[in-house]
């Protein structure tokens, strides 16, 4: 869900929203006020229903963002994935796949109570959640909801996992991915 700040410096609204796993931004020209608060927080809202909707046009609502040049990139990079589903653009392997065969590299460096962890939090964590993509297509936006997932309450009545066991999941992620995007 978006909202509207204020620069410190300067006093000027901004808007702060997340579209496509991507936080966003937009200065605007107008001062704080109440009045000025009340008119971004509409548009915010139905900035916000537009994207829940997958319909939000970034351009239409801000036509110089720098913003546009990263959304442009992501676009490409998915035009030539859904291009290379024939078979002509290289593709990296799924994650389940590279997960295994990574462990398997370095097992041997690991004592084995620390082998047993990886091992586990790879199975019940993160095949679950990423096994079926290409290490390529995780994006950072896709990364930081699962780790925010990890830390919610579930059912209503059980506690989302502490921070340290939080890290010791995101730890072989980040270094499955770290060595999967050189590859």
């Amino acid at each position: 869900m978006g909202s509207i700040r204020a620069r410190k410096d300067t006093g000027m609204l901004f808007f702060d929203f997340i579209y496509k796993g991507m936080r966003c931004r937009e200065l605007t020209i107008l001062r704080d006020s109440a009045e000025n608060r009340r008119n971004l927080e509409k548009l915010i809202k139905k900035i916000d229903a537009e994207i829940l909707l997958d319909q939000f046009d970034y351009v239409r609502y801000f036509p110089s963002s720098s913003i546009l040049k990263k959304l442009a990139v992501e676009q490409a990079k998915l035009s030539i994935v859904e291009a290379g589903e024939g078979g002509n653009v290289m593709s990296t392997p799924l994650l389940k796949n590279f997960a295994k065969e990574w462990l398997e590299e370095n097992v041997v460096r690991w004592k084995r109570s620390y082998k047993d962890m990886v091992t586990l939090v790879i199975e019940k964590y993160l095949v679950p959640k990423f096994g079926e993509l290409e290490v390529s297509l995780i994006i950072k936006g896709e990364i930081l909801k699962f780790r925010s997932s990890l830390a919610k309450v579930q059912n209503g009545d059980r506690i989302g996992l502490s921070p340290d066991r939080i890290n010791h999941i995101m730890t072989p992620l980040r270094m499955i991915l770290s060595i999967g995007v050189e590859n």
